[in-house]
């Protein structure tokens, strides 16, 4: 009876440690359970320097009860540090795992550390489970107005464009952030953020030499090249916010992988990562390298990013340090990658789609995407079979792939909490239809998670406008932003939206005759 009561009381002084300018959730604590544990994993996090105002990429947290299942009663969170809504009380059974996703927005300049700064709460013999939060707000140098390394200043000249587009939803505002030469951000799902240096990155003059790839701030000023001329047509922000990476020209006018580290003070400088020296075949499909996301190696705690100019797998650090070419087992392993992703929690796992065979000249992607292990490359999985998937995506936390059939968004549990393949007993993934709901204005042809995974950001891609709306994660609700008004092909990252931060969406158009970048804010992520 005395632990009900301190674990009672336990709750409620948590519940009041969260409303100090913190976040709390909070329902009755059951009993201590004597030999059950829970543990967080990591027990601190840092997020470095981020300029005040904005917000960091969200970091996790993996909480694993052993000895027994566990409940969490109660988790707060202290500001300025933000934890995703969080359902309690919530059960997690012995041996397994579930994932707090836990971001900084700084109000002020200097450090933050927070020793208590979440607290879980539990019926666990160890509750209350304390980890140590920490992180630096700034406004200048790494987390400044402008990126910490500086370019050649790009004369971009941003405008507001809210009343000039067909549809805006209330309180939206869009800002067109570019409007010389060609401009486009990459692709749906491709980080275009770095909340280090706190700017966002697009390819300029994209579709015609000479390509560049600029950074600016998230409000379009402080535009600057930071790439050599003729690069290739895509840009990646690592995931760590660190370094630009895309496909460069060497002197004899072949390609590789080259990096700019961009949070870095001083005149930015290319690095080069790799010596493929590559140069597309006659009458080959693809005619630049297939560039993956990045990921952390465990080992080193440097970026990993996946490559190929063959049917062959490449991988290099951000340091230039090639990892061994791996030959992947799916039975089109002799044509040529289409696309590829590195998991964003662990670096061994990638999907990827193939080209067809040759000749193919148009580059048309096999139906299948192929999940592997690359600690086990002999043996890949279907995501779907044979059916027609397209434009999967990552969930924050690497469990889960999001992809579409047909103007409809699904979901797919491919990996554990500790990253091994979630199958069924067909050596197959449990997938859910999502959305939209019926009778929604547009399809969702292009959708990704929010960077605190609590909502949907998705792309129409077969309705006049191609609009840009958000929808909840059980795909039941959703919320119009923006038509895009785009008239073209909707090809490469047109339009294509993805979160910058929490309050920044990019996306092209080409409404005005040339692709451009805009960027819409002023939205909130809950429904209605």
């Amino acid at each position: 009876m005395m632990r009900a009561v301190l674990a009672l009381m336990l709750g409620i002084l948590l519940t009041a440690a969260g409303g100090c300018g913190g976040a709390s959730f909070t329902r009755f604590v059951p009993p201590p359970t004597q030999s059950a544990t829970l543990t967080a994993s990591p027990s601190t996090l840092s997020f470095g320097s981020v300029k005040v105002g904005a917000t960091s990429a969200p970091q996790s947290i993996t909480l694993t009860a052993t000895g027994g299942s566990v409940t969490v009663s109660s988790v707060a969170v202290q500001s300025p540090f933000q934890i995703a809504a969080l359902a309690v009380p919530i059960t997690v059974s012995s041996n397994q795992s579930i994932t707090l996703r836990v971001t900084f927005t700084p109000t002020g300049s200097g450090s933050v550390t927070a020793q208590s700064g979440l607290s879980i709460a539990s019926n666990a013999s160890n509750s209350p489970e304390m980890i140590s939060l920490s992180g630096a707000g700034t406004t200048s140098g790494g987390g400044g107005g402008s990126s910490a390394c500086g370019g050649a200043p790009l004369a971009q000249t941003p405008s507001d464009v809210t009343s000039h587009l067909s549809e805006v939803g209330p309180g939206v505002t869009v800002t067109q952030v570019t409007n010389i030469q060609e401009n486009w951000n990459t692709y749906a799902d491709v980080p275009a953020y770095s909340a280090l240096a706190n700017v966002m990155t697009y390819n300029t003059y994209a579709f015609g030499p000479p390509n560049t790839v600029s950074t600016a701030n998230l409000d379009g000023t402080g535009a600057q090249t930071i790439s050599g001329s003729q690069q290739g047509k895509e840009g990646y922000v690592t995931i760590d916010g660190k370094f630009v990476y895309y496909q460069g020209q060497n002197p004899d006018q072949s390609g590789d992988i080259y990096a700019v580290p961009v949070s870095q003070a001083g005149t930015c400088q290319q690095i080069r990562l790799t010596n493929l020296s590559y140069s597309p075949t006659s009458g080959s499909p693809q005619t630049s390298l297939v560039i993956s996301t990045s990921s952390i190696d465990p080992t080193t705690g440097k970026n990993v990013i996946a490559y190929a100019g063959d049917p062959l797998l490449h991988r290099t650090l951000d340091d230039g340090t090639a990892l061994p070419t791996v030959t992947l087992s799916d039975t089109e392993n002799a044509n040529v990658f289409h696309r590829m992703r590195l998991n964003p929690k662990f670096s061994n796992v990638l999907w990827y789609k193939r080209d067809m065979p040759a000749p193919n000249p148009n580059g048309v992607a096999q139906a299948e995407i192929w999940v592997v292990n690359l600690n086990s490359p002999n043996t890949v999985y279907s995501l779907a079979g044979t059916t027609p998937v397209d434009h999967a995506t990552w969930s924050p936390d690497g469990t889960q792939l999001g992809y579409h059939i047909g103007g409809v968004w699904y979901v797919a549990n491919v990996l554990k909490s500790n990253g091994a393949f979630n199958l069924t007993g067909t050596s197959t993934f449990m997938s859910t239809k999502i959305g939209p709901p019926s009778g929604f204005v547009a399809d969702a042809n292009y959708c990704t998670w929010a960077p605190d995974g609590s909502v949907y950001l998705c792309t129409g891609g077969s309705v006049p406008g191609s609009p840009v709306y958000l929808m909840s994660l059980d795909g039941s609700q959703t919320k119009y932003l923006s038509s895009t008004d785009s008239t073209g092909t909707v090809d490469a990252g047109l339009p294509k939206a993805r979160f910058l931060d929490m309050q920044h969406i990019m996306f092209s158009s080409d409404r005005g005759g040339t692709p451009q970048v805009y960027v819409i804010s002023g939205f909130t992520t809950t429904f209605p």
